[in-house]
Parts: structure tokens; sequence; C-alpha cells
């Protein structure tokens, strides 16, 4: 019966209505809705997982993921601390448990992005310097979108205000190196999962961006 309820499509129907409900709560509620954060990352990235890996590339798919993940958390740390990177931010308390000022959830924010970034980019060019090119493009592109929310959403302050050129240079090095290291490992059958799944995040920080 467990099973029956929780599979694939259905978990993918709740995910559009968290995002749907969610996006349009954030403006209206913000209090209620922001304890949700972290859940609503992790759930993202479940979903993504589960349509992703179907194949017997299973293992590298996940392998990558995770390094991914690790070594954007990483770059969050080395950016916080030094303010380099990205420039001078700090994060706020609504993306939940931190470890050395990062919060855990952020590094899969960095590789749901990147993953899904890839994949759409590789649905449009096999050469590897372009779909590099593209995936951090629009890795970068929502992180554009996502900054002009972010300290409404207390997820990160940026000292000088919203963020600069400097993080969004360093938001597309390091996500044209991912997509180079990477982008072997990412295949294009669940193209429409990627894209769907992209497009609820521009969708989620643009109403709120629209609306707040």
């Amino acid at each position: 019966m467990i099973t029956k309820i929780f599979n694939k499509r259905n978990a993918l129907i709740l995910l559009v209505l968290m995002y749907l409900f969610g996006s349009f709560g954030f403006c209206y509620y913000p209090n209620f809705f922001k304890p949700f954060t972290p859940f609503t990352i992790l759930f993202t990235c479940f979903v993504f997982i589960l349509y992703q890996t179907d194949s017997k590339r299973n293992f590298r798919f996940l392998i990558s993921f995770l390094l991914i993940a690790l070594i954007g958390f990483a770059f969050e740390v080395i950016g916080v601390k030094t303010g380099y990177i990205f420039g001078p931010y700090k994060y706020g308390n609504a993306l939940g448990i931190k470890i050395y000022n990062v919060p855990v959830v952020i590094s899969f924010n960095w590789a749901l992005m990147a993953c899904a970034a890839i994949i759409l980019a590789k649905k449009i060019s096999r050469n590897k310097i372009v779909y590099s090119f593209i995936a951090a493009s629009l890795a970068t592109s929502v992180d554009l979108i996502i900054e002009q929310v972010a300290p409404t959403l207390d997820y990160w302050y940026f000292k000088y205000g919203l963020a600069g050129l400097h993080n969004y240079f360093g938001w597309f090095v390091i996500s044209f190196l991912m997509a180079f290291i990477f982008g072997n490992y990412f295949e294009t059958k669940k193209f429409k999962n990627a894209l769907l799944i992209f497009s609820l995040l521009v969708f989620f920080f643009s109403v709120i961006y629209l609306i707040h």
C-alpha cells in the first residue's frame, strides 16, 4: 500500500504542489513556511535522484552528485571564511544546521542546481566545452534570481547588500569546472525531469521576487 502511494510519479506531483503553494506561501506567510526550507531542498534532491538513477550508471551518477555536493560545500566554507570566492557574506538561519558557519543543506542545493544544469546543457550540445559553458550559464542565471530574494528569505546576507559581480564570476567558474569534470557521468534520458525541477526553482524564486 505504501509503495503504491509513494511512487515516483506521486513524489513528483507532491514536489510540484510544494513549490506552487510554497512560492505564494512565502510571500504572505513567511514565518510559517520558512522552517520547511531545508526539508524542501532535501525532498527536491530525493525526487531528482529518484528519476535520474534509473540506469546501469546509477553508481557513477550518485558519486558525482555527492562529490559535487562536497565540493560545493567546501567552496562555501572557504567563501564564508575568506570572502574571496563570492565576496563577503554570511548565512542566516533559514537553511538549518550549520558546520563552519555554512548550512549543511546548501551542499545539496549546489549539487541539485549543478547536476540539473549539466543534464539540460548536454541535451543542447555534446561538446564538453560547450555544454560546460551552457551549464555554468544556467546555474549562474538561477543564482542571479535567488540572490534578489535571499536576504528576504533569511538564506544569506552580503556585507554590502546584494551580491556583486564577484559572486557571479565565482558561481560561473565553479559550475563550469563541475560540468567539465563530471559531465561524462550524466545521461540526458531523464531530461524532462531535470527540466521540470530546474523550472520549479526558477518559478519559486521568481514568484517571490515579483510579489514580495
